[in-house]
Formats: C-alpha cells, structure tokens, sequence
C-alpha cells in the first residue's frame, strides 16, 4: 500500500513540476503575439523589371501612340487617354476640374494663359498602373516617354508641360523632338501636353543714345 501512495505521489510530482515548466513558456508566448506591432510585420517589396510599354490611346489610330521605357513594378500596366480636345475646351470635365484644383485660378485666367503659352497640339493623360494601385517612379529612376502623335512638328517652337493632379503646370526643358515625336523623362505622371509656342520676335532695333539718334534713314521712314 506504502509503495502504491509513494507511486501516486512520484507521478503528481512530475505531472505538477512538467506543468511548471510549460506554463511559463506559454504565457511569455501569448504575451509577444498580444504585444506584436505592426513593424514586426513583414512588409511586401516591390520588384522593378525593366519595361517597355507601348500603348496606343485610339486603338483605330496607329499614328498616335505612347511608349513608356524604364524600371517599373514588374507586373506594371500602363492606361493613356487622348485628352487633346478636353484640355483646350472650357466646358469639358476634365478643363473645369484642372480648375477646380489650382489655386486662385479661373476659367479666364486658364484661357487667357492658354493663349499666351500658344496652340495645344497633343495632350495625353498617362498613368501606370500596379495592381489597384497608380505607381509614381522616383526621381532616381525617371522614366523615358515618347510621345508620337502626327500634330507634332520639330520645325515648330514646341513647349512641353506636365500638368499635375493639384493643376500647377510644370515645363518641360531638357527633350528631343522629330517630326511627329518627342521623348523626355517623366518622374511623375498625369496629364501632358505638347503646345507650339508664338514665333520668337526677331525685329532688329537700333539704340538710340540721344534724340538726335531719332533722324536719319529710320525716321524718314517713319521707324524710330
């Protein structure tokens, strides 16, 4: 009997000192999930390939296209509409929403820029897409953009704009342009256009250092 009590005992013994060791480690363990922040996570990278997106705005129109040439999300897709006639036209959605967005700006006000900046011959509204989500590359890896559109003549003083989502207008210096295409480099993207500027003034004038300076050859025909 004295051997069964001292088994019973023995075997609680180790139940009880085997229930010590794990109880501990437990609640150490639900402690860290509780207490688990969002850092702790691991986040998903993106992967870049190098791409190359051709799209073409009018499926029916192969004279007009976009290509996109750089290190995008590899899965990246790109969206380009033809926006051409809603930039320039007061009444479209797209003019009164560019308004809408810029600071102290009115429809006046865009029109009458409009003219001075000179004649919209291409406008095009380009977005990359990854997944859901639009993709924005950074400025350490811009992003090349030909634009072939037949409006687009190297002969004419052409200005490249990019008009971002908050209406502001940014020029576009440094590209190249042929007949019928200009390539630049994009860090951001949305809408762009491609407008012919006024012809630069080229009149020759004299100056004069005195009123004397006004007689002579160019007053007798009436030019002072």
């Amino acid at each position: 009997m004295d051997t069964f009590k001292r088994r019973i005992i023995s075997i609680m013994t180790v139940v009880f000192i085997v229930m010590s060791a794990i109880l501990p480690s437990y609640i150490v363990y639900s402690g860290e999930v509780k207490d688990a922040t969002p850092t702790d996570a691991k986040v998903k990278e993106v992967e870049y390939k190098h791409l190359s997106l051709e799209v073409y705005p009018d499926k029916t129109d192969k004279d007009k296209s976009v290509t996109l040439d750089g290190m995008m999300p590899k899965k990246a897709k790109a969206k380009v509409k033809d926006v051409t006639e809603d930039i320039s036209d007061p009444e479209s959605d797209l003019f009164k929403s560019l308004i809408s967005t810029a600071t102290d700006a009115t429809s006046s006000d865009a029109e009458m820029k409009a003219e001075e900046e000179g004649v919209i011959l291409a406008a095009y509204d380009i977005t990359i897409m990854n997944g859901k989500e639009e993709y924005q590359p950074e400025e350490k890896r811009p992003i090349s953009v030909q634009i072939n559109d037949p409006g687009i003549n190297s002969d004419s003083n052409l200005k490249i704009f990019h008009i971002k989502d908050d209406g502001t207008k940014e020029e576009i210096e440094d590209f190249t342009v042929e007949d019928g295409s200009v390539v630049f480099e994009a860090t951001g993207f949305s809408v762009y256009e491609i407008v012919k500027g006024p012809d630069p003034f080229n009149a020759s004038l004299d100056r004069v250092e005195s009123i004397d300076g006004l007689t002579g050859s160019r007053s007798d025909n009436g030019f002072y």
